[in-house]
């Protein structure tokens, strides 16, 4: 039930809310202009930068009050690339907005900014993030600890899957604090595409980031193995990234027919994503993988490993995809049952659509705001 319009927050002396993000991304702009819906101009994002510099998406800025603050930042590689912001504004902008509730989600120093901010003004600051104790694993002591000091003074916590509530709960978080505000990419797009397995020209697909950590290169090993017994093959990757040029020169020697379209916009995913018989998500370490959404809601099945967060939740090893460790002879010979078993193959298309249908921007926002219901009552 969505709350009162004239009593959001009838636990505090006024009714507003600020996010801080780092920036736009194309599956939360739904997410916040559905908070924004029950909060109306009471919800407000302040955006640390107006894009990362690895990042190409072309986002459409949703309809909800937000500020991009100025500032500067840098990145460092410790597993994944690692965006530092520093925004000198935040605390002013905090200050003539004045909110009740602060939320941020993130460590960056903008972030730490606007918790400190909470603190000093007895406001109530609320965590949110994408992350999970495995995509975690590498942090320093420093980082532990600033979580805990964080955490220690945080009155609920909002995470994108259930392993991220974990996470919280490792810190102490009490489970009844904890609220899911789950990462998704926008169904009803993907829903109408898709077809029986036949009607599918590529075998395999990658999506995602042509970097190491993303793993191009056991893709290319696992399709090796299945052209190997199967003798044609034809893939689909999508993406860029500083390994796309040498792991389209390794398909091509291997002559593995293959079709790279680069980077494409969020209007052109669907239709790709369901040419593809199979979706193949290697990954190092993930905090999500909202492509795994994606090619759920196209019905295309996924063969991924325990590295991200959607193994058991949004993929679930032999319901609707594949979740095996990391070797190429075992993805290689799950494909190769899945593509030669149309019964099997339209079983787990169907549960993958089941699966992925309540993963909807209008729940994860329903989830931020059921955050917001228990810091006010």
């Amino acid at each position: 039930m969505r709350p009162s319009q004239s009593h959001l927050l009838s636990g505090f002396m006024n009714d507003r809310i600020t996010l801080i993000s780092n920036m736009p991304a194309p599956y939360r702009e739904p997410v916040f202009e559905e908070v924004a819906r029950h909060y109306r101009d009471n919800f407000t994002v302040l955006y640390c930068k107006r894009i990362e510099k690895d990042r190409q998406w072309q986002v459409q800025i949703g309809k909800y009050s937000h500020v991009f603050l100025p500032g500067w930042s840098f990145t460092y590689y410790r597993v994944y690339l690692h965006h530092v912001h520093w925004n000198h504004g935040v605390w002013r902008a905090l200050n003539r907005q004045d909110p009740a509730v602060v939320i941020t989600n993130g460590f960056n120093p903008s972030h730490l900014m606007g918790f400190l901010w909470a603190i000093a003004k007895g406001r109530t600051h609320v965590a949110m993030t994408d992350g999970w104790l495995k995509s975690e694993e590498h942090l320093t002591p420093l980082h532990r600890w600033l979580r805990r000091v964080v955490f220690r003074k945080t009155s609920a916590f909002i995470g994108a899957s259930r392993r991220s509530l974990e996470m919280f709960q490792s810190y102490g978080a009490p489970v009844d604090a904890c609220f899911q505000s789950h990462l998704c990419g926008d169904n009803a797009a993907f829903f109408p595409h898709g077809g029986a397995l036949a009607d599918r020209p590529y075998d395999l697909m990658f999506s995602g980031q042509f970097i190491d950590r993303k793993m191009p290169d056991f893709f290319c090993e696992v399709a090796r193995l299945v052209q190997q017994r199967r003798g044609t093959l034809k893939v689909l990757l999508i993406g860029d990234g500083p390994l796309r040029a040498q792991t389209l020169q390794t398909l091509s020697d291997l002559g593995i027919a293959h079709d790279c379209p680069g980077f494409l916009s969020q209007a052109e995913l669907p239709a790709r994503y369901a040419s593809a018989k199979l979706f193949l998500f290697p990954t190092r370490q993930e905090c999500w993988g909202v492509v795994v959404n994606e090619a759920c809601a196209a019905g295309t099945p996924v063969i991924t490993c325990d590295n991200s967060a959607v193994d058991g939740e949004l993929v679930q090893e032999g319901v609707n995809g594949r979740v095996l460790p990391l070797e190429a002879a075992q993805w290689a010979q799950a494909a190769l049952a899945l593509l030669d078993d149309e019964a099997q193959w339209s079983a787990y298309s169907r549960a993958s659509r089941e699966t992925v249908a309540p993963y909807t921007h209008q729940n994860a926002g329903q989830g931020i705001v059921q955050a917001l219901q228990h810091v006010s009552s």
